[in-house]
């Protein structure tokens, strides 16, 4: 049996709207790496065109699909640590001065870069949107943010601290604290091998192995993604139920009040797209 092409696209953020409207005017399906866009604007331009056109489209947020965040999942919906109030959650890397990080007109940031997975997070957890976010952070000399600290509260006193940079080696885990216990994902916590349960108890995930090397941890994941991706094509899906379009706006949307509370401005911020 064969699949209809799929195109993944891993270019530069400033790339992905434009390679991604190309591949779906072609009739292709499309996984195109996070941040999906640049801004709101252009991922609902992105998501309506491929939902006119019966098109599967999804941003390659592969956190969604980590066993670990399976479990984590199962763990809240069964009540096993009550209610969750808060999350915390740190992501921070040494960024060379050659990367595009530093870069504005190639999209560059710590929010677009190292944020979407912390962003994710509370996202994941509570499954709705903030009543109110607050950003406090530092600039490159481009203009594109170097670091930041978010504060999301929400409804109930919920509340997630989440900490974001570009030249500073962090922690790199992630605490969900309930009413019962919390529980700790292990670095790296975006796609994490080893989780702290609230017992104490240490679950291990065993990832697929390779003679060939990787340049990020856990790289293996991806798979995980990638037969996501061939189940939901294969199904007649447009888009994933781990990782939907409503998602991906949502989480665009925080990406553009963060950026706008930071100053951090792009061209593509005052243009419309269809």
């Amino acid at each position: 049996m064969s699949f209809p092409d799929v195109a993944y696209i891993g270019s530069l953020n400033s790339e992905h709207y434009e390679l991604s409207m190309l591949f779906l005017q072609h009739g292709k399906h499309v996984l195109c790496e996070k941040p999906f866009c640049l801004n709101a604007k252009q991922t609902r331009s992105v998501i309506n065109f491929a939902r006119k056109n019966n098109l599967f489209v999804m941003e390659a947020v592969w956190t969604r699909f980590s066993p670990a965040y399976a479990d984590l999942e199962k763990d809240i919906q069964n009540g096993k640590l009550g209610d969750v109030l808060f999350i915390e959650a740190d992501f921070g890397i040494v960024s060379p001065n050659d990367r595009s990080t530093h870069i504005k007109e190639f999209g560059g940031g710590a929010m677009l870069d190292v944020g979407v997975y912390v962003l994710q997070l509370p996202q994941f957890v509570w499954k709705e949107e903030p009543k109110k976010v607050t950003t406090v952070g530092s600039l490159y000399d481009s203009g594109v943010d170097l670091t930041e600290t978010i504060i999301l509260e929400y409804e109930g006193g919920r509340r997630a601290v989440l900490n974001i940079h570009t030249q500073l080696e962090m922690w790199n885990k992630a605490t969900i604290y309930g009413t019962k216990g919390h529980v700790t994902l292990e670095q790296p916590f975006h796609f994490p091998h080893k989780v702290i349960d609230k017992d104490g108890k240490i679950k291990n995930y065993e990832l697929h192995s390779s003679n060939l090397p990787y340049n990020f941890t856990n790289s293996p994941g991806l798979v995980y993604q990638a037969l996501e991706v061939a189940r939901c094509i294969k199904a007649g899906l447009i888009e994933s139920p781990r990782m939907t379009h409503q998602e991906s706006i949502n989480l665009a949307v925080l990406e553009d009040t963060v950026r706008k509370q930071l100053g951090v401005h792009f061209e593509a911020d005052d243009k419309e797209y269809p």
